[in-house]
C-alpha cells in the first residue's frame, strides 16, 4: 500500500489551528492520521512498544501460515501421487518454514517470484543427493562443499545467498531421506504445489502491507516518548515523597535510549519500498521525527538537571504537571501542551520576578523545558498528522535514508567489521582477500570438524556441519560467536528438557498433537529470533524433539540430545578457531573502527553545516546527518557492549568513559543539526570565519579518527572554541530568529568542540587552541530576518 502525495513544507503548524481539527480533503483523499496511530490507549500498546511495526509477529504469523499450509498441502499432494505422505509433509513444512524466514519482501513481484523459485534449487539438491547414497563419503564431502558454497554467496546478495542455502539443506535432507530418483519428478510438482499455495496463503492471510507497519511504528514511538515523559516528571518531583530518585532516573535513561533506538528503525523503514510513495513526503516525515526525538531528548537532560537544583515547590509541581500532560495528552490534541508550557513559564516568572540579572538556574531550566514543550507539540502534531497542516512548498532535497537496516534489525557491528576486512585489500592476491576470507574460513572449519564428527557419531556428522553455519554465517567478531556459542547451548539444553517433557505427556501415536506442538514451537521460536538466539534454539530443538520421538525410543532421546550438543559445540568451536586465524576481525580493531565511523558523521555533518551556511539554497539534509550520528554511536555502543563486561579492573571503566564521551558529543551534533537548519545569507566576513570553524574541526576529526585506530601520526587536536568566541563577539549586537539560532549553532559547536577535546585526551592525542582572529561587532540584524 502507499501513500497519497500531500502537501508539504517545513514550517510549522498554525498554533491557532487545534491538532484535532479535521480540514476538508479532496475526494479519495487517504486520512493522513489514522484512529490507531492517533486513538486512545489500548491494552496491547505495550506489545506494540517492544515489537515496533510488529515485524517479530509479523514473522511468527507468516510462519504458522506457511508450515500448516505447507504440512496440509504436502500432506495432500502425497496421496494424490502415491508418494510416502512423510516425504511429502516433510518438503511442505520445509518450504513453508524457509518461505516465511528467507522470503520476507514488501514487493508482491519479488515475494512471490522468490517464493515459487524455492522448489528448482531445492529438488535439485535432492536429486544430486540421490546420486551420492551409494558413496557416503563422496555424499559427505559434496554436502560440505555445499556450505563452503553458501558463505561464497554472501558477495553476491541475497538472492544467491537463499538459493545456496536451499541446496545445502537439501543434500542434508537428501543424506536422511529414503529417496529415489524416480521420485524426484513427482516431488518437484509437489513442492510447487506447495510453493503456490504458500504464496496465495501469505497474499490472503499475511499480506504485506508496509504503510500500515509504519503507523504501528508511529505509534510505538509516541508510546515511548509518554514513557520517556512519566519518567521525566518522576524525576523532577517523585509523586512519592519516599520514592527513590535514582531508580526513576535509570528508568528515564532506559526510555530514552529506546526512543532513540525506535527513532533510528523509523527513519530507516521510510525508505523500504511502499512506505511513502513521494521522497519529499518521507524527508518530512524524517525532518518531523528528528525534531520529536531532540525535544524530548531535551525534556530527559533537562529533568536530570532541576533534579539537581533546589526548585521552588510551586515551580517544580509546574514543571511536572507539563511533563504529565506530554505522557497523557490525547494524540489528536498535541495543541494542549502549549497552555503547559504557559503554565510554566507563569510560575517561572513569579518565582523570580527581578531574575533579570540573577545568577540562579531554576528560570532559565524551567523555561527551557517550556520551550521544548512547545517544540514538541509543533513536530508531534506535523508528524502524526502526516503534513496535512503543511502548505504547498516543497523541500529542498528527496528524502535519502541515513539508516539502514541489515535482516530487519539496526546494525551493530557489521559496517565496523566490513571496513576492518576492506583493510585486507591491496595490490596482486590480497584483492581477493574479501571474496575469499568467509569461503576459505568455512573450508578449513568444514576440513577439520566433518572427520570429527564422523568419528564421533558417524549418523548424524551433519550436527558438526549445523555448528559452522551457525557460527560462521552473520556473526562478525569473537565475542559475538562465544556468544553465540552459549546461546546455542543453553537453548539446546532449555529446549530438550521442553521437548522431552511434551513427548511423555502426549505419548507415542498422536500425530496431530505432535505436529501441532512442532507447528507452534517453530513459530515461537521465529517470533524470538531477533530478540536473542537461544529463543530460536529452544523453538528448534523443541520441535526437533518431537521428530526424533517418531523414530528413536524415548529412552534413548537424552543421550541423542547431548550428542547434538556436543556435535555442535564442536563445530561451533572449530569455527571460531578458524575465524580467528584466518584473516580475521578482532574485536577490539572493529570496536576502534566504530569509534573512527563515528567521528567521521561528526565531521560530515560538520562539513554539511558549513554548506548550509555558505550556500542558502544548497540541498543538504542537517537532520539526516544527525541521524547518521546516532546510528554511528548505536554501532559502537553494540560493538563495546561486550568489552564493558569482559575486562576486569580500569579497562571497562576506560570503554566506559569513551562512549559516554560519544554520546555526550552525538547529543550536541544533532542539536547543532536542528539549530543550524536556517535560512540566511551571512556577511563574507562572518562566512570566512565560519569556514575556517568548519575546517579546523573537520581536520582535527579526521586527526583524531586516524589516531583511534592507530594510523594517525600524533596529531593534535585543535579547539575551535577562540574562533567561535570571535563569531560570538561578532553577532553581539545582531537581533531576530535567526542571529538566535546562530548563537545557539555557535554553543552546540563550542560543547561539541569540548566533548571531542575531551576524547582526544584519551586517546591520548595534544590539545592546542586556534589562533583567535580580531573583529567588530555586527551593528545590524542578520540578513532575512
Amino acid at each position: 500500500m502507499s501513500t497519497a502525495p500531500v502537501p508539504q513544507t517545513t514550517g510549522r503548524p498554525d498554533p491557532a489551528d487545534p491538532a484535532d481539527e479535521r480540514p476538508t480533503r479532496p475526494p479519495g483523499h487517504r486520512a493522513l492520521m489514522p484512529h490507531r496511530v492517533g486513538g486512545p490507549r489500548r491494552r496491547w500498546d505495550w506489545v506494540l512498544a517492544s515489537d515496533p511495526g510488529l515485524a517479530d509477529l509479523q514473522s511468527a504469523w507468516r510462519t504458522l501460515i506457511c508450515l500448516v499450509v505447507g504440512l496440509a498441502v504436502g500432506y495432500g499432494m502425497s496421496h494424490a501421487l502415491s508418494f510416502p505422505s512423510m516425504l511429502g509433509m516433510m518438503i511442505g513444512a520445509l518450504i513453508g518454514q524457509l518461505g516465511a524466514t528467507l522470503v520476507a519482501d514488501n514487493s508482491i513481484a519479488k515475494l512471490t517470484g522468490g517464493t515459487l523459485l524455492m522448489p528448482v534449487p531445492l529438488v535439485a539438491g535432492l536429486t544430486a543427493s540421490t546420486w551420492t547414497q551409494p558413496h557416503r563419503t563422496l555424499g559427505m564431502w559434496i554436502v560440505s562443499a555445499a556450505l563452503v558454497v553458501v558463505f561464497a554467496c554472501l558477495k553476491f546478495g541475497p538472492v544467491a545467498l537463499r538459493n545456496g542455502m536451499l541446496v545445502f539443506v537439501s543434500l542434508l535432507m537428501g543424506a536422511l531421506m529414503p529417496l529415489t530418483r524416480a521420485q524426484c519428478g513427482r516431488l518437484f510438482v509437489i513442492a510447487m504445489v506447495v510453493a503456490v499455495a504458500c504464496v496465495a496463503a501469505r497474499l490472503a492471510l499475511a499480506y504485506p502491507m508496509p504503510y500500515e507497519d509504519l503507523l504501528r511504528t508511529q505509534r510505538a514511538f509516541v508510546i515511548e516518548a509518554r514513557r520517556v515523559a512519566g519518567a521525566a516528571a518522576e524525576v523532577v518531583a517523585p509523586a512519592d515523597p519516599s520514592a527513590d530518585r535514582a531508580a526513576a532516573l535509570r528508568r528515564m535513561e532506559r526510555s530514552l535510549r529506546r526512543l532513540t533506538t525506535r527513532t533510528l528503525t523509523i527513519d530507516a523503514q521510510l525508505a523500504q519500498p511502499e512506505v511513502a510513495a513521494d521522497p519529499h513526503v518521507a524527508e518530512l516525515l524524517h525532518q518531523h521525527l528528528f525534531d520529536c526525538e531532540l525535544a524530548l531528548q531535551g525534556l530527559g537532560d533537562a529533568a536530570r538537571r532541576i533534579a539537581g537544583t533546589p526548585m521552588p515547590q510551586a515551580l517544580r509541581d509546574a514543571v511536572r504537571a507539563g511533563l504529565e500532560t506530554a505522557r497523557d495528552i490525547p494524540l489528536r490534541r498535541t495543541g494542549t501542551l502549549r497552555p503547559a508550557a504557559e503554565r510554566i513559564r507563569a510560575e517561572a516568572a513569579a518565582a523570580f520576578p527581578s531574575a533579570g540579572g540573577s545568577p540562579a538556574q531554576e528560570q532559565p531550566l524551567a523555561e527551557r523545558v517550556a520551550d521544548l514543550l512547545d517544540e514538541l507539540a509543533d513536530s508531534l502534531t506535523a508528524w502524526l498528522s502526516l503534513g496535512r497542516a503543511s502548505s504547498h512548498d516543497r523541500t529542498r532535497a528527496p528524502f535519502q535514508p541515513s539508516v539502514v537496516l541489515e535482516a530487519g534489525v539496526l546494525p551493530s557491528s557489521g559496517p565496523s567489521a566490513r571496513r576492518v576486512l576492506a583493510g585486507y585489500d591491496g595490490p596482486g592476491w590480497r584483492r581477493a582477500v574479501p571474496y575469499v576470507r568467509a569461503p576459505l574460513q568455512a573450508a578449513a572449519a568444514v576440513a577439520i570438524t566433518v572427520p570429527l564428527a564422523d568419528a564421533l557419531n558417524p549418523a548424524r556428522f551433519y550436527w558438526g556441519l549445523v555448528g559452522v553455519m551457525i557460527t560462521l554465517l552473520g556473526n562478525n567478531t569473537l565475542s559475538e560467536r562465544v556468544r553465540k556459542l552459549f546461546h546455542r547451548i543453553i537453548g539446546t539444553v532449555v529446549g530438550a528438557v521442553v521437548g522431552v517433557a511434551l513427548v511423555h505427556l502426549i505419548g507415542p501415536g498422536h500425530v496431530y498433537w505432535t505436529l501441532t506442538v512442532i507447528v507452534v514451537a517453530c513459530t515461537a521460536g521465529t517470533w524470538g529470533m531477533k530478540r536473542q538466539y537461544a529463543y530460536w534454539a529452544v523453538g528448534l530443538v523443541t520441535a526437533l524433539v518431537q521428530m526424533y520421538a517418531l523414530t528413536t525410543p524415548t529412552g534413548q532421546l537424552d543421550h541423542l540430545l547431548t550428542q547434538r550438543v556436543e556435535d555442535n559445540g564442536l563445530g561451533i568451536v572449530v569455527a571460531t578457531l578458524c575465524a580467528s586465524v584466518i584473516f580475521p576481525a578482532p574485536t577490539r580493531r572493529v570496536a576502534r573502527e566504530s569509534v573512527r565511523a563515528h567521528l567521521s558523521a561528526v565531521a560530515d555533518l560538520v562539513k554539511r553545516v558549513g554548506e548550509r551556511w555558505q550556500d542558502p539554497e544548497a540541498p543538504v539534509r542537517l537532520r539526516g546527518a544527525g541521524l547518521a550520528v546516532s546510528s554511528a554511536l548505536h554501532q559502537a555502543q553494540a560493538v563495546h557492549h561486550p568489552l564493558l563486561r569482559l575486562p576486569i579492573g580500569g579497562r571497562g571503566r576506560a570503554i566506559g568513559n569513551r562512549l559516554g564521551l560519544l554520546s555526550t558529543a552525538t547529543g550536541h551534533a544533532k542539536a547543532l543539526a536542528a539549530a543550524a537548519d536556517i535560512d540566511i545569507d551571512l556577511p563574507p566576513r562572518i562566512r570566512e570565519q565560519v569556514g575556517a570553524v568548519v575546517d579546523t574541526m573537520a581536520g582535527s576529526l579526521a586527526s583524531l579518527g586516524g589516531i583511534v585506530v592507530g594510523a594517525g601520526d600524533g596529531g593534535a587536536w585543535v579547539r575551535v572554541d577562540p574562533l567561535l568566541r570571535d563569531l560570538r563577539a561578532e553577532l553581539h549586537l545582531a537581533t531576530g530568529p535567526r542571529a538566535d539560532a546562530m548563537r545557539r549553532s555557535f554553543r552546540e559547536l563550542a560543547s561539541l568542540d569540548e566533548a571531542l577535546a575531551g576524547l582526544a585526551a584519551v586517546y591520548g592525542a595534544a590539545v592546542a587552541a586556534a589562533p583567535r582572529t580580531a573583529g567588530a561587532p555586527v551593528r545590524r540584524p542578520l540578513a532575512a530576518d
